[in-house]
């Protein structure tokens, strides 16, 4: 792997490779306001975005164990006047273990919050579980348990299988389903009675996956947030292409003109949110308005289908 011209800044290579040696570097003390209301928190590689509504907080994805979460993001609310106890829906952008740790113990703080999620990516959630609760292997090892662990006795496995047990979320609320006979489809949700937001599946990095349109404000206007959650998946890459078709045709639709990746390594998102953490008042890289959001996602499409058509001609292998 080839190094960064500048580690404070470029997260992809020279030649492209996503660098991860920052990705765990958590974010300041309080997380990032970057819009009026709503916030990032934890860390350049992966978190969270909260974004507060009049009858409560909207949670975007949930980090990758209850102690992450807890340290990155549960502790560091307060610091920007939230409560952890005001989160009323949790929105699970795919089912990787990277996206659901905190799922479980967002229910023991906030018993009445409705955890919404994909049925796809429910369904797969599901059998995993019953898979470990029956002593077997789940069937998507690296995808709902993390690869970091690797036990070296029976003991030590047999401790992590709990641990897994405790990180896969036990149910979900409310389950977005794809259109008839196609894998995309658009459920609209109110989360109160002020506030609707647009839930999006646009699968490819899993075959859930689910970005979502959320009313927000920006210096005192009211804007369009498109939460994305996910990167890239080549061997479902011309999938991946057309959900973000779809995808930009619905925002289009929703009026989106903000747009954030829980991933916020996408784009250099980690980089801008440090700078307006350092200076509220710079230019907001993130309300990039309608015509933004339109190029932002016509381009990531675009090199959707350029992995897949380098995998079909053999110049890529996948990985």
């Amino acid at each position: 792997m080839d190094d960064p011209v500048d580690i404070t800044r470029d997260y992809v290579s020279p030649k492209g490779f996503f660098h991860s040696t920052e990705a765990r570097r958590l974010m300041p003390a309080g997380g990032v306001r970057f819009l009026d209301n709503a916030w990032y928190f934890g860390a350049d590689g992966l978190g969270v975005v909260v974004v507060k509504t009049p009858e409560g907080l909207l949670l975007f994805d949930t980090m990758s164990t209850p102690e992450e979460f807890q340290k990155a993001i549960l502790s560091e609310m307060p610091a920007a006047g939230l409560d952890p106890k005001d989160i009323r829906y949790v929105f699970v952008g795919h089912y990787h273990w990277d996206h659901t740790g905190g799922v479980n113990l967002i229910r023991k703080i906030a018993p009445r919050a409705k955890v919404v999620i994909s049925e796809p990516d429910a369904r797969i959630v599901d059998q995993s579980r019953a898979a470990l609760l029956a002593g077997n292997k789940s069937p998507y090892p690296s995808a709902l348990v993390s690869p970091r662990a690797q036990p070296k006795t029976p003991e030590e496995a047999k401790e992590l299988h709990a641990t897994r047990l405790l990180s896969i979320p036990q149910k979900f609320d409310i389950l977005v389903h794809p259109e008839p006979g196609l894998k995309t489809g658009t459920m609209m949700i109110r989360t109160g009675a002020k506030t609707e937001v647009a839930a999006i599946l646009d699968p490819g990095h899993t075959p859930g996956q689910m970005s979502v349109v959320v009313p927000v404000l920006h210096q005192g206007t009211m804007r369009k947030l498109l939460v994305m959650s996910g990167n890239d998946n080549p061997e479902e890459a011309m999938q991946y292409a057309i959900s973000m078709d779809y995808l930009r045709s619905v925002a289009a639709q929703l009026g989106a003109d903000t747009v954030i990746n829980t991933h916020p390594y996408q784009s250099a998102m980690f980089y801008h949110l440090r700078q307006l953490k350092a200076n509220p008042a710079s230019p907001n890289p993130f309300a990039m308005g309608p015509d933004g959001v339109d190029r932002f996602l016509g381009i990531f499409g675009q090199c959707q289908r350029a992995v897949a058509n380098r995998l079909k001609d053999g110049t890529w292998l996948a990985f």
